[in-house]
């Protein structure tokens, strides 16, 4: 999971680093040790040596963040009388960053970092708005459309966003978290093999749990469709 932010924006990121904490939950998430169902985890499955710490992507640097001063420089530029003034723009804190990121505990950084205070504190006097996502493709159009300044995304959406716009789009500011995802499924479900014939849930079609997910299952052998068919129906749903 990254920091993404539109292409016109201007950043510098000093790291900021904090130690992973659960956030709060509105909704009850299964325990790992919950009995009543199966997990199925894809990706490094390797315990780390020591806690690793979440660089939370967003840090002094964003009082630098520019509300709309990079767009300005862009126009005013060829003009050479103007070269101060674009200057001045590209060192003024913006009065607002509205940022995205999902509620679930892939986006800890964020979630931690707003809800103790911390990006407000490391952004100063520009005003800190915020937007709850359900999955990244929601998320880049918001980017896309100036509705958010940055947003925490997986690399899929951000990716097909670059690839598209051929990197007018957005860019990469900084890691954030990595891992995180898991697969849960009904008891009896011990195998990739015992997916056959199921159907299975993602957050949204694209997003990168979606695209990892079919992956995953392509390489065991199992196929799926956009359109909901193959060996394993996939049925993208809003968290």
């Amino acid at each position: 999971m990254l920091l993404y932010t539109p292409k016109v924006l201007s950043v510098r990121l000093p790291g900021t680093y904090f130690r992973h904490a659960h956030p709060r939950r509105n909704t009850p998430v299964s325990s790992p040790n919950d009995k009543s169902t199966t997990r199925i985890v894809a990706g490094d499955g390797g315990k780390p040596s020591r806690r690793r710490a979440l660089q939370i992507g967003v840090a002094a640097g964003l009082v630098v963040l520019v509300g709309g001063g990079a767009a300005v420089a862009s126009v005013v530029a060829k003009n050479n009388e103007a070269q101060p003034a674009v200057a001045a723009a590209l060192t003024t804190p913006a009065a607002e960053l509205k940022l995205g990121y999902f509620g679930n505990v892939t986006h800890a950084p964020a979630l931690v970092g707003v809800s103790k205070g911390l990006i407000a504190k490391e952004l100063g006097t520009t005003k800190l708005t915020t937007q709850i996502f359900n999955a990244g493709p929601a998320a880049v159009e918001a980017l896309n459309a100036g509705a958010i300044d940055a947003a925490y995304l997986g690399p899929n959406p951000a990716i097909n966003s670059f690839v598209q716009s051929k990197g007018a789009s957005v860019s990469i500011i900084a890691g954030a978290a990595s891992g995180g995802a898991q697969l849960v499924v009904r008891p009896g479900i011990t195998s990739a093999a015992d997916l056959k014939g199921k159907t299975l849930a993602s957050p949204q079609l694209g997003g990168t749990q979606d695209v990892a997910l079919r992956a995953w299952l392509g390489k065991q052998g199992l196929k799926t469709s956009a359109a909901g068919g193959g060996d394993v129906a996939i049925n993208p749903t809003e968290n």
